[in-house]
C-alpha cells in the first residue's frame, strides 16, 4: 500500500517524519497500558489502583508460572501495595468454571478500571492484613460472587516516599500526554491508519480517570485541611473551658479571702474599743455604821 500526503508528496520520500510516527505509537501503547482507576472499588472510598499491563493472560492456555500479566500498586494515600502479579498467582480465577477464554478477558477488562462487562457490574474488595493486602474480583448479579484473587505485600515505610513520588511523576506524565498528545497525534496518524477516533476516545477516557482521581485526591486533602483546623478549634476551645474555670477558681478564692481577712479585722477593732469596767461604789451604809459604832470621849466635869 502506497501512502500519499494530501500535498502529493510520498511520506516514503520522508523517513524523519515515519520516525516521529513510530515514537508517537510506542508512546500511545505505553499509555494505553497503564491505568488508574477508583471508582469501582467496594467500601475503599480514599483507595486507588494503578494498573499496567504486561503481558496477555490466557487462562485458556498452558503459560509459564513465572510469566509476569501486569503490574499492580494500590494506595490509601497514605501507604502503598506493590507488586508484579504472575500467572501462578492467578489460578484462583479459574476455580470459577465456565469459559476461561471470557474470565481473561473479565480480568483484563477489570485491571483496566471497567465497572461492567456484559451487563454484569464488576467490583474491586480490599481486605488489609498485617503486611499484605488481598485484592479480590467479584461480580454484582443477584448475588455477590467472587470471581478470583491475588495478593500484594505492603512496601516498608521507609519506600514510602518513593513509591509515593513513583507514583505521581507517572499520574503527572500521563496527564500531560492526554492533555497534549490527541490532537498531535489525530491530525498526523490520519495520514496512515483510520483508528484516530479510537485513538482519541482512549485518551479521552483516561484524561477522565485522571481527573477523577485528581479531584478526589483535592478533596481529600480539603478534608484533612479541614480537620486539622476542626482539631485546633476544638483544643483551643478546651484549653478556654479549662482558663475560664481556673479564672473563677481564683475569683472565688480571693473573695472567700477578702472576706477573713475583713472578719478578723472587725474583731480586732471591737476588742480595742470596748469600755472599762465601772469601779465598785463606797457602801454608804457601812461608813455610817462604822460612825455610829465609834465610842465618844465622856465629857469632863467642871469643877
Amino acid at each position: 500500500m502506497q501512502l500519499v500526503h494530501p500535498t502529493k508528496k510520498k511520506l516514503g520520500t520522508c523517513p524523519a517524519l515515519f520516525s516521529r510516527f513510530f515514537l508517537i505509537s510506542l508512546h500511545i501503547s505505553a499509555y494505553e497500558k497503564m491505568h488508574f482507576f477508583s471508582n469501582n472499588i467496594k467500601d475503599a472510598p480514599d483507595t486507588f489502583f494503578h494498573c499496567e499491563w504486561l503481558n496477555d493472560l490466557r487462562l485458556n492456555e498452558a503459560q509459564p508460572n513465572d510469566l509476569d500479566i501486569f503490574k499492580f500498586v494500590l494506595t490509601d494515600l497514605r501507604d502503598y501495595w506493590p507488586g508484579t502479579v504472575k500467572r501462578k498467582e492467578l489460578e484462583s480465577f479459574k476455580k470459577t468454571g465456565g469459559s476461561m477464554e471470557k474470565m481473561s478477558t473479565v480480568v483484563k477488562a477489570a485491571c483496566q478500571g471497567a465497572a461492567t462487562f456484559d451487563n454484569e457490574a464488576l467490583q474491586w474488595k480490599v481486605d488489609h492484613k498485617k503486611d499484605s493486602c488481598k485484592i479480590t474480583l467479584i461480580t454484582l448479579g443477584d448475588l455477590e460472587f467472587e470471581l478470583g484473587h491475588f495478593t500484594l505485600s505492603k512496601a516498608p515505610a521507609s519506600q514510602r516516599h518513593t513509591h509515593h513520588l513513583e507514583w505521581m511523576q507517572t499520574a503527572v506524565t500521563l496527564s500531560s500526554r492526554a492533555r497534549v498528545s490527541p490532537a498531535f497525534i489525530n491530525k498526523r496518524l490520519t495520514l496512515i491508519t483510520g483508528v484516530s477516533q479510537e485513538t482519541d476516545e482512549i485518551l479521552t477516557e483516561r484524561t477522565r480517570d485522571l481527573e477523577a482521581i485528581n479531584a478526589k485526591l483535592q478533596s481529600t486533602i480539603q478534608s484533612l485541611t479541614d480537620s486539622k483546623v476542626e482539631s485546633e478549634l476544638n483544643i483551643f476551645m478546651e484549653f478556654k473551658e479549662i482558663l475560664n474555670a481556673k479564672k473563677q477558681k481564683i475569683h472565688w478564692l480571693e473573695t472567700k479571702l477578702k472576706e477573713m481577712l475583713e472578719q478578723q479585722l472587725g474583731v480586732a477593732s471591737m476588742t480595742d474599743h470596748a469600755p472599762e469596767p465601772a469601779s465598785e461604789p463606797a457602801n454608804t451604809t457601812t461608813t455610817k455604821k462604822r460612825k455610829q459604832s465609834t465610842p465618844k470621849a465622856p465629857a469632863q466635869k467642871k469643877r
